[in-house]
């Protein structure tokens, strides 16, 4: 049991496996660990509260696509992969974008 300040990490690893995963516990195989702790960093102009909502997504969207695949959330496999680094590049994506509007 953790402390009341990270009481909703106990909270979200109760969901992990169903479809109220939040994206804050970590799900994932050891081969992903660098895909889904983080998106390579915040850039300058991408407010901190983006870039957690951004990783968040990122990992529901994971979460969320394996179940529909019937996949084990910490196997791996070519498809585990193509789903990981699908929603990886989404992500870095649409930091990109927010970071240019940030720079105009």
């Amino acid at each position: 049991m953790r402390s009341n300040e990270f009481q909703y990490l106990d909270d979200d690893e109760a969901r992990i496996g169903t479809p109220d995963y939040r994206g804050h516990a970590y799900f994932w195989a050891h081969a992903y660990r660098h895909y889904l702790r983080d998106l390579g960093g915040c850039p300058s102009g991408v407010t901190e509260g983006r870039y957690g909502f951004l990783l968040r997504q990122l990992r529901t969207a994971v979460h969320r696509d394996l179940l529909r695949l019937g996949l084990p959330l910490v196997g791996e496999s070519p498809n585990h992969y193509t789903v990981v680094l699908y929603h990886r590049l989404h992500a870095l994506a649409r930091l990109d974008i927010d970071k240019a509007r940030a720079d105009r």
